[in-house]
C-alpha cells in the first residue's frame, strides 16, 4: 500500500454495466459538490465504441467529468470515467490503463481487476459501489475492498434495470450498505465524512465495556471468541459499520447490535476478513515452491503428506499450495489422497462454499503463471474453474485454529497473514497447536508480515529467504502454552491413542488371520458375494489366466475358466447353505498340468452384513486322483451314479456355455457403455462450447445494451434539438435558409419562405430554384466561394426597400468536414 492511502482524499470506485447509464446519472445528480472524493467509473463497454458516457454524465452533475488518459492523478471533487477498450488499474497515485483480457466473455473494463488494486493501493480510503449490470464482476473487488478497510455500497436490486451485479455483491456478506442511486448521491458527504474524520474516529474508540459486550453479542451468535484478536482489528471493524449506518456514538451502535440480529452478522462477517488471492507475494511462493520440492523429495513412501492452511478464505491459496505440490510429485497424474492429503480451513461458512466450488473471475489469475493456469484450469463462463482433480485432494472444512483441536501429523503448514489479526497471547497459543500439529522436522509457512517473535524455541528459520520456518525438536513448552488443545490433554489425543491400540489389535487380528489361511491352505483368494477379490494368500500364477478383451481387474475372471466356473458354482452352494464346499479333481487345459481341488469356506464379518468366501485353491497329486477313482473305469450296475455324473458334466458345460455368453454380453454391453460415454463426452464439449458462445454473446448484449441507452440520449437530444430549431424559424422575423453543401434547401424560416416564393417548392429545392427580389444578388455568385473556403461573406444590399446586409456563415461537424451554410438577410439600422 502507497503513501495514498494516508493522504485526506477518498478514491471512489464505481463499477457498472447494463443499465448503469441510467443509475449514474441518478448517482452523479446527488452528488455533493466538496466532499474531498475522487470519483472513477468502470463501465463495461464495447471496446470499439466510441463512448458518450463523459458528455452524457458531465449534463447531469456540476462535477468536472474527463476521460481517463494514462498516467492521470485524480484530483478531488472530479469524476473520471475509463475509455472503452481498457482494463483499469491504479498505481503509486495514478490510474494505468491496460489492456483487457483477450476473451470476447470477459468483462471490458474488469471491474474486479480494479477493484482489486483500489484496495491494494488506497486502503481504508477506498470506497467501492456496484451498479445496475447482468453478471458477477465486482463481487471479489468489494472483498478486497473490505478486507482493506474501506466501504463497500450496492445499488438496490428493486432500483435496478438489471440487477445481477449488484445482487451478487450483496450475496457476498461484504455489503456494507444497499440504497438506490439517488440515496447513494446523497449519503456519500455523510459516509465519507464519517470513515475519513481521524479526530472522530478516535472519539468512538469503544469503551472496555462496550467492547466486552460487543464481543459477547458476537460471541452467543457465532460462538468465535474475539476477545483476543487485536484491538485495532475490532476496532477499525466497528468503525467501518458505524460510518456504513451513520453512527456517531458507540453507545448507539451497542444499542443497535442489542436489538438487530442481523447487524451481528454483518459485524461477524466484517470481522473474518475473508479474502485471499493466488500466488500472493509471488517472490515468497517463489522461495516457497523449493520448499516444497524438498517435502516431496524426502518423504516416506509408506504414508501421505499431509499439509494443512489455517484461514483459507474462498481457497485461492490452498490452490496455490495444491499446485506447486503437483508440480513437485511430477504432475497432476502422480497426486491423489493416497499420497497427499491438504485440509484448508476457515470460519467463514460462505468463503468455505466458494472454494468448494472452485471458480474464480478473471480477474483473480493475474498472478496464476500462464503454464499453471493451463494445467490447472479450465474456462467457465465469464471466468476459470479448478479442474476436478486438485478440488478432489483438498478437504475444506469449518475450523475455529483458535479453539478447535488441531490436526495431527502434519508435514507442512501453511498459514499466511491470519496471525496479524491475533494478539500476543493468541498468536502464540495458535502457534503452539502447530508445534504439536507438526511431525518432527515439519514446516511452517508464515506471511510476509508475519515472524515467530516469542515461540522461537518452536521453530527455526530454514535456509530459505522466504518465511518457511522448520519445528524444533524436544520443546515441551507448548504443552504448557497450548494448554488443554496440545496433544497432551487433548481429547483428539486421546482418541488418537485409542486409535492407534485399535489398529495395533487390528493388526495383530490380521495376522491370526494369515496364519489360519496358511493353514487351512497355502494358496487361497479372498472374494466377496459378487466374486469381487478382496485379498490372495500365498502363490496363485499357476491359476491365473488373462484372455483377450476387457480386463474385469480384481474378479474371479482372472483365474483360468475351469477354476472361475466352478468357483461360482461352489460360492453360491457355500452362500445358500453357509457349509464348505468342495469340487471334485478339475483338469486343466495344459497336458502335463495336474488336477486342481477348489474349496470354499463362507465366512460371516462382524458387521454381518457383508459375506465372505475364502477360495482354496489346491493342486492334487496324480496318487490322489487315482485314489479319488477318477482313472478306475465306472461300474456298470451302478448306474445311478453314472447318470448322475453326466449330468453333472452335462450342467458344468452348460454352465461354462452360459457363463461364456454372459461374459460375450458384457463385454458388448461394456463397448455399448464406452461408445455411450464417448458420445456424452462430446455432447458435454458441444455443450460447454454453446456456454462459451452464450457468455460472449451476453457480454456482447450488456456493450450493445450500453451503445443503445446512450444512442436513445442522444437520439431525444437530436429530437429536442429539432423542435427548438423548428421553433426558431417559424418565429423570427428575418429570412433564414440553411442549405447543404450542394446549395440544397434544408430548412427555411417563414419570412424566406415568404420572400423567395418558396411555399410551394419541391421537397429541397435547389437555390436557384428560388425567386429573387429585385436587385438581390445572384447566389451563384457568392456561395459556393463560402461553401469551398468554409468562410463567412457579407454582401450589402437592398432588400424589402431597406438597406440591408446578406451574411452566409458555412457550418460543419468539426475537423474541417463541411455540412453546408447558412444564408440570411439582416436589414440594417437607422
Amino acid at each position: 500500500m502507497t503513501d495514498v492511502a494516508a493522504s485526506s482524499m477518498a478514491w471512489v470506485g464505481i463499477g457498472a454495466s447494463a443499465g448503469g447509464l441510467e443509475a449514474l446519472s441518478a448517482l452523479v445528480k446527488h452528488l455533493p459538490e466538496q466532499t474531498n472524493a475522487t470519483y472513477i467509473v468502470a463501465q463495461h463497454m464495447a471496446p470499439q465504441h466510441r463512448s458518450l458516457l463523459p458528455e452524457l454524465i458531465e449534463r447531469e452533475t456540476h462535477l468536472p467529468v474527463e476521460q481517463i488518459v494514462n498516467g492521470v492523478v485524480p484530483q478531488p471533487n472530479h469524476i473520471y470515467v475509463t475509455p472503452p477498450g481498457h482494463n483499469l488499474m491504479v498505481s503509486d497515485g495514478t490510474l494505468i490503463l491496460t489492456p483487457p483480457e483477450e476473451s470476447a466473455a470477459a468483462p471490458k473494463p474488469s471491474i474486479d481487476a480494479f477493484f482489486d488494486s483500489l484496495a491494494e493501493q488506497i486502503g481504508t480510503s477506498a470506497l467501492g459501489v456496484i451498479l445496475s449490470g447482468t453478471g458477477s464482476d465486482g463481487a471479489f473487488g468489494v472483498r478486497a475492498i473490505r478486507a482493506a478497510g474501506g466501504i463497500t455500497i450496492a445499488q438496490d436490486a428493486d432500483s435496478a434495470k438489471y440487477d445481477g451485479m449488484p445482487v451478487s455483491a450483496i450475496r457476498t456478506g461484504c455489503i456494507d450498505l444497499v440504497l438506490t442511486p439517488q440515496a447513494i448521491g446523497q449519503k456519500f458527504a455523510e459516509i465519507v465524512q464519517t470513515s475519513r474524520d481521524a479526530e472522530g474516529l478516535s472519539a468512538i474508540m469503544p469503551p472496555v465495556n462496550s467492547l466486552a459486550e460487543i464481543n459477547q453479542l458476537l460471541f452467543a451468535q457465532s460462538g468465535v471468541d474475539f476477545r483476543d484478536y487485536k484491538p485495532s482489528t475490532i476496532h477499525r471493524r466497528i468503525e467501518r459499520r458505524m460510518a456504513a449506518l451513520g453512527l456517531e456514538r458507540i453507545a448507539d451502535y451497542v444499542d443497535r447490535l442489542r436489538n438487530d440480529e442481523e447487524e451481528i452478522g454483518t459485524l461477524f462477517r466484517d470481522m473474518l476478513i475473508s479474502v485471499t488471492s493466488f500466488f500472493r507475494d509471488p517472490q515468497e511462493f517463489e522461495s516457497f515452491a523449493k520448499a516444497i520440492q524438498q517435502i516431496v523429495d524426502d518423504r516416506d513412501p509408506s504414508r501421505p503428506l499431509r499439509v494443512w492452511c489455517p484461514g483459507c478464505a474462498t481457497g485461492e491459496e490452498a490452490y496455490s499450495i495444491a499446485m506447486l505440490f503437483a508440480r513437485a510429485f511430477g504432475g497432476m497424474h502422480k497426486i491423489d489422497r493416497s499420497n497427499f492429503q491438504l485440509f484448508a480451513t476457515d470460519i467463514d461458512q460462505s468463503a468455505l462454499q466458494i472454494a468448494r466450488q472452485g471458480a474464480y473471475p478473471m480477474s483473480t489469475m493475474t498472478r496464476v503463471p500462464p503454464e499453471l493456469r493451463q494445467e490447472f484450469f479450465e474456462t467457465e463462463g465469464e471466468g476459470f474453474k479448478v479442474v476436478k482433480p486438485l478440488r478432489e485432494i483438498i478437504l475444506f472444512a469449518e475450523h475455529n485454529v483458535c479453539q478447535d483441536p488441531p490436526f495431527l501429523h502434519l508435514d507442512l503448514i501453511c498459514c499466511r497473514n491470519l496471525l496479524i489479526y491475533f494478539g500476543a497471547q493468541l498468536q502464540q497459543r495458535v502457534m503452539a497447536r502447530m508445534y504439536s500439529a507438526l511431525r518432527p522436522e515439519g514446516m511452517l509457512f508464515l506471511g510476509k508480515a508475519e515472524s515467530i517473535n516469542g515461540v522461537e524455541s518452536m521453530f527455526r528459520r530454514t535456509n530459505s529467504p522466504g518465511k518457511v520456518f522448520r519445528k524444533r525438536e524436544g520443546y515441551e513448552g507448548a504443552f504448557s502454552v497450548a494448554g488443554a488443545v496440545t496433544s497432551r490433554y487433548s481429547g483428539d489425543a486421546i482418541e488418537a491413542r485409542r486409535a492407534a491400540r485399535a489398529r495395533q489389535g487390528r493388526n495383530a487380528e490380521d495376522a491370526r488371520f494369515q496364519a489360519l489361511v496358511r493353514t487351512i491352505g497355502p494358496n487361497a483368494v479372498l472374494v466377496t458375494a459378487d466374486h469381487r477379490m478382496r485379498n490372495v494368500y500365498g502363490d496363485i500364477d499357476p491359476y491365473v489366466s488373462i484372455r483377450q478383451g476387457q480386463v474385469n481387474a480384481a474378479s474371479l475372471d482372472m483365474l483360468k475358466p475351469r477354476l472361475a466356473g466352478e468357483a461360482r458354482v461352489l460360492i453360491s452352494l457355500a452362500e445358500r447353505s453357509n457349509e464348505v464346499r468342495t469340487s471334485g479333481p478339475i483338469e486343466m487345459d495344459e497336458s502335463n498340468a495336474s488336477p486342481v481341488r477348489l474349496r470354499v469356506h463362507p465366512m460371516v464379518t462382524d458387521d454381518t452384513v457383508e459375506t465372505l468366501f475364502l477360495v482354496v485353491l489346491e493342486t492334487l497329486p496324480a496318487a490322489d486322483v487315482t485314489a479319488e477313482g477318477k482313472d478306475q473305469p465306472f461300474i456298470e450296475s451302478d448306474s445311478s451314479n453314472f447318470e448322475l455324473r453326466q449330468e453333472l458334466e452335462s450342467t458344468r458345460e452348460t454352465l461354462q456355455q452360459t457363463i461364456e455368453e454372459l461374459e460375450t454380453s458384457n463385454e458388448e454391453l461394456q463397448s455399448l457403455n464406452e461408445e455411450l460415454q464417448s458420445t456424452n463426452e462430446e455432447l458435454q464439449s458441444t455443450n460447454e462450447e454453446l456456454e462459451t458462445a452464450n457468455e460472449e454473446l451476453q457480454s456482447t448484449n450488456e456493450e450493445l445494451i450500453t451503445v443503445n441507452e446512450e444512442q436513445q440520449i442522444s437520439a431525444q437530444e437530436l429530437s429536442q434539438v429539432s423542435r427548438e430549431m423548428e421553433s426558431i424559424l417559424t418565429h423570427i422575423s428575418m429570412p433564414v435558409v440553411v442549405m447543404d453543401t450542394r446549395l440544397n434547401i434544408l430548412r427555411a424560416s417563414n419570412a424566406a419562405r415568404e420572400a423567395f416564393n418558396i411555399l410551394g417548392a419541391e421537397s429541397k429545392p435547389h437555390i436557384t430554384q428560388i425567386e429573387l427580389p429585385d436587385g438581390f444578388p445572384r447566389p451563384l455568385d457568392f456561395l459556393p466561394d463560402a461553401v469551398a473556403q468554409m468562410k463567412p461573406v457579407e454582401i450589402e444590399t437592398e432588400f424589402d426597400g431597406y438597406p440591408s446586409v446578406i451574411r452566409v456563415a458555412p457550418y460543419g461537424r468539426g475537423h474541417g468536414m463541411r455540412s453546408g451554410v447558412v444564408m440570411m438577410v439582416v436589414r440594417r439600422s437607422a
